[in-house]
């Protein structure tokens, strides 16, 4: 393998890791529990209102 090959392998394997990065970054972002959870969160006290309004 010549200096060329390596350099170009080198800057090839380079920039496939900078897009791995940046797909990783972006499947923690659209991964994020945040949203289900206030989801949920918001259900249970929905659920919760309507028992004290059928007891009251």
């Amino acid at each position: 393998m010549t200096e060329e090959e390596k350099k170009s392998l080198k800057l090839a394997i380079e920039k496939k890791i900078v897009e791995l990065k940046k797909l990783i970054i972006e499947l923690k972002e659209d991964t994020k529990p945040q949203g289900l959870d206030s989801a949920i969160g918001r259900v249970r006290r929905m659920d919760y209102i309507r028992v004290l309004l059928k007891n009251s």
